[in-house]
């Protein structure tokens, strides 16, 4: 789905942010960028660059951890929270999250849901 098919509204940051995950001012980062939705969820349209591959084709699992711990993080911002991750755990298979997967996030009433 495209951003313009729902009307999502850019979440902006400083130009001069360097954060791996969404900072522009970061070449080498993942440079990703925060929408907010209607519903007061938050989308990323990520395309993740070859050079985050682990296996061949298939996205580094720290990556994939990246994508969800900012999309947790945005989401908070998005409710006017300032987080940081305390304690992160994930278990995975395999998963093929190299282009266009989007991940969409929003705080439940303790703690953040992924979609």
């Amino acid at each position: 789905m495209k951003q313009s098919e729902e009307n999502l509204k850019p979440m902006l940051h400083s130009a001069q942010n360097r954060c791996f995950g969404c900072g522009q001012a970061n070449a080498e980062g993942l440079r990703l960028e925060f929408f907010l939705a209607g519903d007061g969820g938050v989308v990323t349209l990520p395309t993740v660059a070859d050079r985050f591959e682990g296996h061949p084709g298939y996205l580094h699992g720290g990556i994939i951890a990246t994508l969800l711990d900012e999309a947790m993080s945005k989401s908070a911002r998005a409710r006017g929270l300032t987080t940081m991750t305390r304690k992160w755990s994930t278990c995975g298979r395999c998963p093929r999250v190299r282009r266009c997967a989007r991940k969409d996030a929003w705080c439940a009433a303790k703690g953040a849901s992924i979609g």
